[in-house]
């Protein structure tokens, strides 16, 4: 058997750990769910202990007892230097002969930064020399272990990939566009440093030079109502506020009508989404600002499919979307590069990774 633990069992992975199961004997063990738990028995939910409310990261999950009761093969847990499982839980997997799995991104964004977060580097370095082995979501993440002393041999990379087997089949609605018009994409949490409004601001500019064009902004935060007080004091039309989406199908009907990805800020799991509709993406560039994007980055950095800007500035992202509307041939090439790299990051191409890692520390399971 094959332990799975992680603080939250995020929506987009049950697909993955539902395929995952069909070749393995899996067990994932959660304390949080941002959607109703599985009717089904590879999911179990266990008690967490969350001392900090204000940041849920913090915590300890109450394993320990079906640990030392079921002894799985191998445990894959989740690296976060928040989660106080990741400090005992390779030595007692060591005790009760268990291979033990790190799973993450492998790197912190403040070492990309430069900063000289000493400590928790050497922290988490030390964590991941306890591992058996460690599964990373990017090449980035593999060679920073390397690099910093993790034998290569003890390193898989599986991609971070969503299943994207059924969206392309929906149907969408009618939304109210002209179908000669750029329709741009705000995705992810309206937080500051996503800078969502920067994101409306670009799309007023726009509608002031090109009338066929609409914004649409998915998800929720603390940044909701002040995008929603610029959109009635400017009386911008076609914005389309949606709230947060969970579920696919209601996700591709959206995302079937929109052209570009537009946030300004940080860029996270959005990449996926984006290149899963064939979707471009404009953002910063990495180390702009201060802002460092996730390790999924990596798969469109460099690549047709990207449009960096050097600066937060407003009249910086107009001109890339200007080139979008006078240029068509961009955004055709665009579509076709992210389509492409979708290719390499499937969730067969995750799941080849776990396997691998399994084969590693477990042949004979």
């Amino acid at each position: 058997m094959i332990y799975i633990i992680q603080r939250e069992l995020p929506h987009y992975r049950i697909p993955f750990f539902t395929r995952l199961s069909k070749f393995y004997d899996i067990q994932v063990l959660y304390a949080l769910s941002s959607v109703a738990d599985p009717d089904d028995s590879t999911f179990k939910k266990i008690k967490g202990w969350f001392p900090v409310k204000s940041n849920p990261y913090i915590s300890v999950l109450f394993s320990t007892l079906s640990i030392i009761k079921n002894k799985p093969d191998i445990i894959i847990h989740e690296m976060s230097l928040s989660n106080l499982n990741c400090y005992f839980l390779p030595f007692l997997s060591k005790l009760l002969n268990i291979k033990f799995v790190f799973w993450g991104h492998g790197y912190h964004k403040s070492d990309k930064s430069g900063k000289k977060n000493k400590i928790r580097r050497i922290v988490r370095i030390f964590l991941h020399k306890l591992a058996n082995a460690n599964l990373v979501y990017s090449r980035g993440g593999a060679e920073f272990l390397i690099q910093h002393g993790i034998d290569k041999k003890k390193v898989f990379i599986a991609w971070n990939a969503l299943d994207t087997t059924n969206l392309n089949k929906e149907k969408s609605y009618s939304i109210q566009l002209n179908s000669d018009g750029l329709v741009l994409l705000f995705l992810g949490r309206l937080i500051p440093d996503k800078y969502p409004m920067i994101a409306v601001e670009v799309f007023k500019a726009l509608q002031a030079k090109y009338n066929t064009i609409a914004l649409h902004i998915i998800g929720s935060g603390p940044e909701e109502r002040k995008i929603k007080t610029y959109i009635n004091d400017h009386s911008l039309k076609k914005v389309f506020l949606h709230g947060e989406i969970i579920y696919n199908t209601e996700l591709s009907h959206i995302m079937h009508k929109c052209d570009i990805l537009i946030n300004p800020g940080y860029l996270g799991l959005n990449i996926i989404h984006a290149l899963a509709f064939g979707i471009p993406v404009i953002s910063v560039n990495d180390g702009v600002k201060g802002i460092f994007h996730s390790p999924e980055f990596e798969y469109i950095d460099n690549t047709p499919a990207f449009f960096g800007s050097e600066s937060l500035d407003i009249e910086s992202f107009v001109k890339i979307c200007s080139k979008f509307i006078e240029e068509c041939s961009v955004l055709e090439q665009a579509k076709i590069a992210a389509n492409e790299i979708l290719k390499n990051i499937s969730m067969d191409s995750m799941l080849k990774g776990f396997q691998d890692i399994v084969n590693f520390v477990k042949p004979d399971i």
